[in-house]
């Protein structure tokens, strides 16, 4: 289940049809970021939480369970920043994390920059940049970054 806001006023517009059949379009501000002096347009800021399932009973491996809240904050149609907080809940068995591979009840604070560059032909190479700051259960903060290219 996800939900989400927008506090500057924009919706996400549903396509029917789109690329890879019905789903979310891109979101448009009204008015892209900047700062020049004397003006200043926010961009677009929307809040957002999340509940995800996932049941591996069947397998022997547990139940993951995550809340998830943050905000994206777009400066165009093509660039956002992505701030969110996960805390899992899992089972005593549960051996899968979505968070960090192997540790399944950590939270997790991440920082998410993902640039959009659609070519001509309709593919999209994105560049995304994410921090990960994470606490297991009685452990230390451990960092992580990560930085991928598609």
């Amino acid at each position: 289940a996800h939900l989400s806001y927008f506090l500057t006023g924009e919706n996400r517009i549903y396509e029917r049809f789109g690329q890879h059949g019905a789903q979310f379009g891109r979101n448009v501000p009204y008015s892209s970021f900047f700062m020049v002096p004397g003006a200043i347009s926010p961009g677009a800021w929307e809040v957002k939480t999340r509940y995800s399932h996932l049941n591996l009973d069947q397998v022997n491996k547990g139940q993951y369970n995550d809340i998830t809240t943050g905000f994206n904050w777009y400066w165009s149609d093509r660039t956002r920043v992505m701030f969110d907080w996960i805390h899992p809940f899992t089972t005593a068995n549960t051996v899968v994390s979505l968070v960090i591979p192997g540790v399944a009840t950590t939270d997790a604070i991440e920082l998410n920059k993902q640039i959009d560059n659609e070519t001509a032909g309709g593919s999209a190479a994105d560049l995304t940049g994410r921090c990960v700051f994470s606490t297991p259960s009685g452990g230390t903060t451990t960092v992580y970054l990560y930085v991928a290219h598609h």
